[in-house]
């Protein structure tokens, strides 16, 4: 809850997720920021070493528009953030 609540308060355009969390998971933060009001229009990606097959079609499920490797991809993030912040939204 506690980053439903930084979300709320922020209002960011874009939130990269670990999906192990202090307390709970990233996969119940996708769902729950995918069923605000103000959490259709953000770019949702999640960055781990978990990389199974199950894991990232559960992560697509819950509404993450990327799922990337933190091995290999970050790179790949950083210019999927540098796009979105040329479009400003």
């Amino acid at each position: 809850d506690d980053g439903v609540k930084l979300f709320e308060r922020h209002e960011p355009h874009v939130i990269v997720v670990d999906l192990s969390l202090r307390r709970g998971s990233g996969l119940g933060l996708i769902q729950k920021v995918r069923l605000h009001e103000k959490g259709e229009d953000v770019l949702v990606m999640v960055l781990t070493n978990h990389t199974v097959q199950a894991l990232r079609h559960a992560c697509e499920a819950a509404g993450c528009d990327y799922f990337l490797d933190k091995a290999s991809e970050v790179d790949r993030l950083l210019d999927l953030i540098q796009v979105r912040s040329e479009l400003g939204t």
